[in-house]
């Protein structure tokens, strides 16, 4: 599944799941929703209501980054060369 959604196939895995709202809530059984956040281990009380604000999130990119990122995502990347990666070996 990792390696169909890194080559923008994710939703051909049958498993992931796309969906847009603009706000969700997370409920657990016991009360509590286990999370990593940066790395750290943490236990979350639940519910838990996320809401989406437009314009709310803005990130800050080096001059020229959508070029770049528009010439990687041109590049033909094959789903055996990303298996092959995964393995440790080089693609062809």
């Amino acid at each position: 599944m990792i390696t169909l959604a890194l080559a923008g196939q994710g939703a051909r895995s049958g498993r992931a799941f796309e969906f847009s709202c603009e706000r969700f809530e997370i409920r657990s059984r016991s009360g509590i929703a286990y999370a990593g956040v940066d790395g750290e281990a943490l236990e979350l009380e639940t519910p838990m209501t996320f809401r989406a604000h437009p314009q709310g999130l803005r990130m800050l990119v080096p001059e020229g980054n959508i070029e770049t990122a528009l010439r990687r995502q041109s590049r033909g990347v094959h789903l055996r060369d990303l298996v092959l990666l995964a393995k440790g070996a080089q693609p062809d």
